[in-house]
């Protein structure tokens, strides 16, 4: 009864035995390096995206690069539609 008693209390402690056999904590693992500029444009990001006009949404992934590209075009696209003085192509003004 005495042995069921200590048994049961050191399994409740939650503190290993010190035979030696207890799992020892892996070391630190070591900082992986800084990525360069070229393997930062080479990640794939993935975007969900809602079109207009549906309820539902499509994941579009690109490597970085990709979007930057495709930004720098809708973003000259849309100057392209603008005016000096703030009116479109269409003459209204906005």
């Amino acid at each position: 009864m005495l042995t069921s008693t200590i048994l049961m209390l050191l399994l409740v402690s939650g503190e290993p035995a010190d035979d030696g056999t207890a799992p020892q904590p892996a070391p630190a693992a070591a900082q992986p390096a800084a990525k360069t500029a070229a393997e930062r444009d080479a990640e794939v990001v993935c975007v969900t995206v809602t079109p207009v006009g549906t309820l539902f949404s499509q994941k579009v992934c690109h490597t970085r690069k990709q979007w930057k590209r495709i930004e720098a075009k809708r973003r000259r696209s849309v100057e392209d539609t603008m005016e000096p003085g703030g009116e479109t192509r269409t003459g209204r003004r906005e």
